[in-house]
């Protein structure tokens, strides 16, 4: 049946309601759909100067839910759900739905009458990586329940990024690159984020042709689904990253290889080429790219580029290069290669599409790029047609730094996580202040967003920051908090209350966080640097946190059956307790090591192993928390193909641990590849499976690597033990295919909180 809901709704005088009805049978009891009477509403029954709104009220039993779009009749649908049933929709890998009233008679009526505003024209989602991190082995069902969730949280301007490979296969075959050319272009299914603007190539691949198609189809379900809630899409434009290939058929085009290729590797896997915006073989791209695109998909005139145009990688563009200048209206500096280029590519969308909207990322002009070149991109684009996504906003706001981006609309958007990370975390002060106060200021924002890199964590903070879509005031967040604990579990417990406004006060008071934070020692790479220091993070009171961590546990007692929001919570925050005390755990190897003393380096590590597994106990105690669902479903995009399978878990196993190919010496650019590569373990996740195998086995791994030097008497080589590590890692792990991962819940989540709690706390509060 979920199969048939992305896109079939029967047709009637209002498909919009039709599928807000779908969504409601697909939330809460089948018996309870009838009990919700539903209507759009026209833009003149907001408030005044609002376009979009959501009603809702009580009478004879029966609730009526009203809105502007099916997106605003979710809304009203998910208000009534959270402010007067108690209950909570999240990710699946959050603990899912909680519907307080599943076993009730019938529904319980709002209190009074609800009218409600909107208080910005978009709710974007999204990130070009959330597609690589999170939805990369989505099936259909799995987009029918993401899709009900935007709905419900207000989302109207979904990125869309699924099957564009496809296009792209098209696009390059008129121009006569070869299938198997696109090969060495395409990555991996679980790449294919940074194959797509971001320099890498082939890692991970071949790319399936079964993929590619399946990818394709799915797509065109997805934006079916999508539309029939009044959502506007956000399709990808032509960007300018090109297969190597074009290189030979176009040699008098401007075609650039972007960083370090003099390593055959590096050479192979990133170096991708770019082709300049100004060169006439751009235009012909873009407008077969666009043409085809809106072909194949529709469009709804919004849409996303960002790649070459970052000066990151752009290599028309070098901060060394006196570019010309010239003096805008308000008085300021203007780049006019940024403008030229911004025009070209803007021009690359409207010669198909005249109506074309950009939506741009400014993730790169956080590290600091300079005022004329931000005001050449922006002025180049008519005012209106250029929305920019301020992508970190709750910890940089750009928008304060640019003169509200020099008067172009924006988007006020929390990223908040990096790699699809699991630590507790989050800047609850910032998210419910940060929008209000852009508002307030009179700036140009248009929309609220998320753009964290992966979902699946942290579902308080997402809860809190959708709701700033209809917020015009701050708000107490410790009573925003409490009230959350109530939905969360469907009934109200002293305890829970507690737990989580301890929770609150610590985890989710993290200001100037950053990538770093979600990092902690336990899945650090032994002697590892860059995003892998061993260092974890550490911004709160563990003592205190510990506290919530007791007060979670008693509140056990309190639900009957336990929900598996709970259960979800209740492994997260003993999680978090472990992970952060693994600092300390470690700093007593640490100080074992220097010591040179074998007998205390076992033991030392020892202790660190213990925790690592009993960390994987809880986690695997909860389906959320599970590795082997994750390979699970990678597998099922293999069709029953075994070496397409194979290839698809090791997209999923590689992702989430190693990340990329390994890298040439600093010291020898041309030299073997032998080093852990920078973004070694940046998208870790500490779940039931990975951290006993994974994590504890790498730790372990270094314990003897350390023992047996000091026995023979040699002196620790760090690149050495990154060879030794990498071999390991592809023999004992990666390729191992003994290791076997459950895809289904063992043990009793409670059961086992209280055999760690009663076994860590003491250490933690000493």
């Amino acid at each position: 049946m979920l199969s048939m809901m992305l896109l079939s709704a029967v047709a009637s005088a209002d498909p919009q309601t039709d599928a807000v009805k779908g969504l409601i049978g697909r939330t809460i009891p089948e018996r309870f759909v009838d009990s919700f009477e539903l209507s759009l509403l026209p833009s003149s029954a907001c408030g005044d100067g609002y376009s979009k709104c959501f009603k809702y009220d009580g009478k004879d039993g029966k609730v009526q839910l009203s809105g502007t779009t099916g997106v605003e009749l979710s809304m009203a649908f998910y208000h009534y759900l959270k402010y007067t049933g108690n209950s909570v929709v999240s990710w699946p890998r959050t603990g899912g739905n909680q519907i307080s009233f599943t076993n009730a008679s019938s529904i319980p009526m709002p209190a009074a009458a609800v009218s409600q505003d909107r208080e910005h024209e978009y709710s974007y989602y999204a990130n070009v990586c959330t597609f690589s991190y999170s939805f990369v082995w989505y099936q259909e069902s799995d987009w029918v329940r993401e899709i009900d969730w935007m709905a419900m949280h207000g989302i109207n301007l979904p990125l869309a990024y699924t099957g564009q490979e496809k296009v792209y296969q098209m696009v390059y075959n008129k121009l006569g690159v070869t299938d198997e050319q696109l090969g060495e272009f395409f990555g991996g299914p679980a790449f294919l984020a940074w194959a797509r603007g971001q320099g890498l190539m082939e890692w991970g691949g071949p790319l399936p042709q079964s993929w590619i198609d399946g990818q394709f189809e799915l797509q065109k379900k997805i934006l079916s689904s999508m539309r029939a809630f009044g959502m506007k899409p956000v399709l990808p434009a032509f960007q300018g990253n090109v297969p190597v290939a074009m290189i030979d058929l176009y040699p008098k085009a401007n075609i650039s290889r972007v960083g370090k290729c003099e390593n055959p590797t590096r050479s192979k896997y990133a170096c991708a080429p770019w082709m300049d915006a100004l060169d006439p073989l751009f235009n012909t791209t873009a407008d077969l790219f666009m043409t085809t695109l809106i072909k194949e998909f529709g469009t709804d005139h919004v849409y996303a580029a960002d790649g070459t145009f970052s000066p990151v990688a752009a290599p028309w563009y070098s901060e060394d290069n006196n570019q010309e200048l010239v003096v805008s209206d308000d008085g300021g500096d203007i780049d006019q290669n940024a403008y030229a280029h911004s025009k070209a590519a803007y021009a690359g969308m409207t010669r198909t599409d005249p109506d074309a909207i950009w939506i741009y990322q400014t993730w790169s002009w956080l590290y600091g790029q300079k005022e004329p070149y931000m005001r050449g991109w922006i002025s180049a684009v008519p005012t209106g047609k250029l929305i920019l996504l301020d992508l970190m906003a709750e910890e940089s706001p750009l928008y304060k730094k640019t003169q509200s981006y020099f008067g172009a609309p924006f988007i006020w958007c929390m990223l908040h996580d990096f790699g699809g990370n699991d630590g507790m975390w989050g800047d609850m002060k910032s998210v419910a202040n940060g929008p209000v106060d852009a508002k307030n200021s009179g700036s140009t924002i248009v929309g609220t967003g998320l753009t964290m890199e992966g979902i699946n964590q942290n579902a308080l903070i997402y809860e809190m920051m959708n709701e700033m879509g209809y917020r015009t005031k701050n708000f107490s967040t410790s009573e925003w908090v409490s009230k959350y604990a109530v939905r969360r579990y469907g009934a109200h417990s002293t305890d829970a209350a507690a737990a989580w406004s301890v929770i609150g006060d610590t985890a989710y008071s993290c200001p100037g966080y950053s990538n770093m934070v979600s990092k902690d020692t336990i899945t650090a790479i032994p002697s590892g640097t860059g995003w892998d220091k061993l260092s974890g993070s550490h911004w709160y009171n563990e003592t205190v946190f510990c506290e919530a961590w007791g007060k979670l546990i008693s509140a056990s007692k309190d639900f009957t059956p336990t929900p598996e929001t709970f259960k979800h919570d209740l492994a997260d925050v003993t999680r978090q307790a472990l992970a952060k005390y693994s600092t300390a755990v470690y700093n007593d190897l640490a100080a074992a090591i220097n010591s040179g003393d074998v007998d205390k380096i076992t033991a030392a590590g020892a202790k660190l192993i213990e925790l690592g597994h009993d960390m994987d106990k809880v986690l695997s105690s909860v389906e959320s928390f599970l590795f082997g669902t994750w390979l699970s479903a990678s597998a099922k995009w293999g069709g029953g193909d075994a070496a397409t399978s194979k290839l698809m878990v090791w997209n999923a196993k590689t992702q989430v641990t190693f990340w990329n190919y390994p890298q040439p010496s600093p010291s020898n650019e041309t030299g073997p590849v032998n080093q852990i590569p920078g973004l070694m373990d940046y998208a870790n996740k500490q779940w039931g499976g990975l951290m006993s195998t994974y994590y504890a086995g790498r730790w372990q791994f270094y314990i003897n690597y350390i023992v047996e030097g000091i026995k023979a008497k040699k002196t620790f080589d760090v690149t050495q033990f990154h060879v030794a590590l990498i071999d390991w890692y592809d023999k004992e792990w990666r390729g191992n295919e003994s290791l076997v991962f459950p895809d289904h819940p063992i043990g009793d989540t409670v059961a086992i909180a209280k055999e760690l709690y009663a076994k860590y706390a003491p250490l933690i509060m000493s």
